[in-house]
């Protein structure tokens, strides 16, 4: 199964090393390191959505608006019944 990792080289809570074992150890893993600690998808938010997108596409196929960075359709609220 395909499977992405994106992990900051510089965490100290979920050690970087157990990425690139597990990264060796899983056929079809692709790990993604940013230069960056804890929350490195939010702190290299950029990097890590493009990487994300890539390979999603690379996995599904598509390119949908949402992969092409689109907004997509503002969400549904509930209602509450009368």
């Amino acid at each position: 199964m395909p499977t992405l990792l994106i992990h900051g080289k510089h965490d100290q809570i979920a050690g970087y090393w157990e990425s690139v074992a597990y990264a060796k150890q899983h056929p079809n893993t692709k790990l993604v390191t940013l230069d960056a600690g804890l929350f490195a998808m939010l702190v290299r938010s950029e990097t890590a959505n493009a990487e994300l997108r890539t390979f999603v596409a690379s996995v599904t196929g598509t390119q949908s608006a949402l992969l092409r960075g689109e907004a997509a359709s503002p969400p549904v609220t509930a209602r509450r019944s009368p």
